[in-house]
């Protein structure tokens, strides 16, 4: 195996065991915060979206950053992998020594900083070494370790500060050992460094004129038509975390065991999805793949909004939209949906922002829904939840754009 070969398959062994265990880690803490806030005096709903809010949009600011410098100068792209772990786990620490509701909030928005920068990052990277069914591993690897953390979450009976203790732990390792691993891999600097071909590097130096048109360039109507379809899974990604573990609880019944055994199935379910969704992608392409994803959103989003509907059929819908949501990652963040490859970092950037500005505006809107309209809303035949109708809505917004491909073709 050439010396190149090597360096690819070291990347991605490392990257899958990074991602898992810190992955373990968000599992078990998410929904630990979640009901920390919630049962916290003057912890509302409101209060519980912005968690996800705060989040979202600090990533939702770094991440294009994260990009951008990494297409300019590409040695950012390995201090961001060597370094940008270590805030996030300070970030969880101060949550363990100050559990209070809008400390938390704030804690949020440091620990989305960080992962704005790391995780598009390493996306890219795995992305340049294996190409989209490595990338479908990544956030295959990803689903396992937040099944495994949502599982925890269910049946161990720990305090919630606790499990956020026990997450502290976790991402402090995942921040040691990703800093050692990219230190320490310096001959593979090829891949991480990845951007442009050679021809392009030897091109005469750009004005800023012609590097601006470029950069557009690089938003083809099929790019356009892929950042879309990662906002909307954004926002139904939004309202799959904080919010959905109080909705459930609270409207549909759901105890903290069946939240942790419901999260962690979905979370298996997405293992097969993200690595189906690349392999896929590759033999079929990513428009057809992308399309019956949206499809899939839009039957569990649908679902999860209707009044009465038993425990076997909210498992249902909320594995369908997970897996769902973790199949169109890898279709919406890899190189492939660029336009121009040598800006490919800064649309892999963008996506992550659109899907995370939507992760960030949609908790706040199902929140001040939540509270301010509470019963049941009939539509016909079908009754629906007033606290949940934001699903409904993104349901059909899915399936809006699942139609709307069949005007779109895809760059080859």
């Amino acid at each position: 195996m050439s010396t190149y070969k090597t360096c690819r398959t070291r990347i991605v062994y490392w990257s899958l065991i990074i991602v898992f265990i810190a992955a373990m880690g968000f599992g078990a803490s998410r929904p630990a915060i979640a009901f920390i806030v919630r049962t916290a005096p003057g912890g509302g709903i409101v209060a519980v979206s912005l968690l996800t809010t705060s989040f979202m949009a600090a990533r939702a600011f770094s991440s294009p950053i994260a990009g951008f410098l990494g297409d300019r100068s590409t040695s950012y792209r390995e201090m961001f992998l060597r370094i940008f772990l270590a805030p996030a786990t300070f970030s969880l620490a101060l949550m363990y020594i100050y559990p209070l509701p809008y400390s938390l909030v704030l804690l949020m928005a440091l620990w989305g900083f960080s992962s704005g920068f790391y995780w598009p990052t390493m996306q890219y990277v795995v992305s340049a070494a294996g190409g989209s069914t490595a990338l479908g591993m990544y956030f295959g690897v990803a689903g396992g370790g937040l099944a495994v953390g949502y599982w925890l979450f269910g049946v161990l009976e720990l305090e919630y500060t606790e499990l956020l203790l026990a997450s502290v732990s976790l991402f402090a390792l995942t921040s040691i050992l990703s800093y050692i691993v990219f230190s320490n891999l310096r001959y593979c600097r090829e891949i991480i460094h990845k951007t442009a071909s050679r021809e392009q590097k030897q091109a005469p130096k750009k004005t800023r004129l012609l590097e601006l048109r470029e950069v557009f360039s690089a938003f083809s109507r099929f790019t356009l038509w892929v950042l879309t379809s990662s906002l909307v899974i954004g926002f139904a990604g939004g309202i799959m975390q904080e919010f959905l573990y109080v909705y459930v609880y609270e409207v549909h019944g759901v105890s903290r065991s069946e939240l942790g055994s419901v999260l962690a199935l979905g979370s298996i379910f997405t293992i097969i999805s993200s690595i189906s969704a690349g392999y896929l992608a590759d033999k079929i392409g990513i428009k057809h793949t992308l399309s019956a994803t949206l499809l899939l959103a839009s039957l569990g989003l649908c679902i999860l909004s209707i009044n009465g509907i038993g425990f076997p059929l909210i498992a249902l819908s909320i594995s369908s939209i997970m897996f769902a949501r973790n199949a169109a990652m890898p279709l919406t963040r890899t190189i492939a949906i660029a336009g121009s490859r040598e800006y490919a970092g800064t649309v892999i950037g963008v996506s992550n922002t659109i899907s995370n500005i939507g992760s960030m505006v949609s908790p706040i809107i199902a929140g001040i829904l939540y509270s301010r309209y509470r019963g049941e809303l009939s539509l016909g035949f079908l009754v629906l939840e007033e606290e949940g109708i934001i699903y409904l809505v993104l349901s059909l917004a899915s399936l809006f754009l699942a139609v709307s491909s069949l005007k779109i073709r895809e760059k080859k």
